[in-house]
């Protein structure tokens, strides 16, 4: 524990000045996660093609980060033809190595747009996805800890509980509430609650869900680059699935 805290308080150190003075800050952060990740997925697929991958993915989800939004939908069609076509051409690329590309790339794209839009409104919107992503997480892991008796999904991730849930839940959605509150005058009361109390509950199911993928390749963390966290996946899985959410709840404030 006391490792996994170190590391949560280096991290918070690095990230929070980008996080509050966005400009290229933000951006230096944000092309730091996306090359990063896309090196933890493709290198945690058995095809020899990793490297190609790799980069093919970063080129992709950069320039898919920066077209106008008319040509998102294109792109992303073409870049799913083109996955294909490469699977077809080589024997050593799978169907489960595309789709996992494509997936995750879509993801990342979605997301480095989602911050763009978010810090085009006000950036301490951000905070606020911020602090119910990881005030969430934070209160699941050590209730988890303290409380947990009952498995949460053990098939997917053995050490959640539904105590460290229900901890993570009430955590997220008062802080973030208390933030909105306090922070975010323009946003209603109503619209606060609810967005805290929903990115409380989608922030979890995307823990979950990048869980499943690493039991699905059979792996326990995306890296060992944060020590006591692994990789910067195992950091950013909850975040990701919450800015994609975020959108939907920006869209209720147009």
């Amino acid at each position: 524990m006391k490792q996994r805290i170190l590391t949560a308080a280096l991290i918070i150190a690095v990230v929070l000045p980008p996080l509050i003075l966005g400009g290229a800050l933000i951006d230096l952060l944000m092309l730091f996660c996306l090359v990063t990740g896309a090196y933890e997925i493709t290198h945690c697929l058995k095809t020899p093609r990793k490297n190609g991958l790799m980069i093919a993915m970063i080129a992709v989800m950069i320039g898919l980060a920066l077209v106008s939004p008319e040509w998102l939908g294109a792109g992303l069609a073409l870049t799913l033809v083109l996955l294909f076509a490469a699977a077809i051409a080589d024997p050593q690329l799978n169907l489960n190595d595309i789709t996992l590309v494509f997936a995750m790339l879509t993801v990342f794209v979605m997301a480095v747009r989602s911050i763009i839009s978010i810090y085009d409104r006000n950036s301490w919107l951000m905070m606020y996805v911020i602090l119910a992503t990881y005030l969430t997480d934070t209160g699941a892991y050590f209730c988890g800890y303290f409380f947990g008796k009952h498995k949460l999904i053990e098939r997917i991730s053995p050490k959640k509980t539904v105590e460290g849930a229900i901890g993570g839940w009430l955590c997220g959605t008062a802080g973030a509430f208390i933030f909105a509150w306090a922070m975010l005058p323009e946003l209603p009361l109503g619209l606060a609650l609810f967005g805290a109390a929903t990115m409380a509950v989608v922030g979890q199911l995307g823990d979950l869900a990048f869980s499943l993928i690493k039991r699905h390749v059979g792996i326990k963390d995306f890296g060992s680059f944060l020590p006591g966290h692994g990789g910067i996946l195992d950091r950013i899985d909850s975040l990701l699935f919450n800015l994609l959410y975020f959108t939907l709840i920006l869209a209720m404030v147009v």
